[in-house]
């Protein structure tokens, strides 16, 4: 996620679409710049997205009443987006992940991005720079889902090419 904040985790298991995300807000004006409080906020609620406000103000140093202001603020400027789960090994999460890497024959792949939002085996879309267009991060329960997702995005009109990687092993995930 790009933004003003760009540490928030990219990769997170989001298999519930948009689900966890806030409602939208009125647009701040101009968003206040980030100090290095709201920087601790940002990594405590990285770590736990579920701390209490209580817990967060212990470990930033800060009163219960200032931390819950600050987060409401960076929620209503759109520095927090929404909070998410990540899910574990214990059955619930899928037992693949890959990238698939999308090339276009035009340079815009907007409608393709957004053909595969409601796919609920795509959990993340980047369009990127250099010779690759656009990179969306897949999640499913068997090959079979994967390929026929592959297949798909490779029939539509604009895509000239797609190259699959799947995820042998994860390092570490934010």
């Amino acid at each position: 996620m790009l933004g003003l904040y760009p540490a928030l985790p990219p990769a997170t298991a989001r298999l519930a679409g948009q689900a966890g995300t806030l409602p939208p807000a009125a647009p701040s004006p101009m968003p206040a710049a980030l100090d290095d409080v709201d920087r601790r906020i940002l990594r405590a609620l990285e770590a736990n997205a579920r701390a209490t406000h209580a817990a967060i103000a212990r470990a930033v140093k800060l009163s219960r009443s200032a931390v819950q202001e600050r987060i409401a603020r960076m929620e209503r400027e759109g520095v927090i987006a929404g909070y998410t789960v990540r899910l574990g090994q214990g059955g619930a999460a899928p037992a693949l992940r890959a990238y698939l890497l999308v090339t276009g024959k035009t340079a815009r792949l907007e409608h393709v991005a957004d053909a595969l939002r409601g796919r609920p085996e795509v959990v993340g879309c980047a369009f990127v720079s250099g010779d690759i267009d656009l990179v969306l991060e897949l999640a499913a329960g068997k090959t079979e889902e994967l390929t026929a997702l592959r297949d798909a995005v490779a029939a539509m009109p604009d895509v000239a090419t797609t190259r699959t990687l799947v995820v042998m092993a994860t390092r570490w995930s934010r």
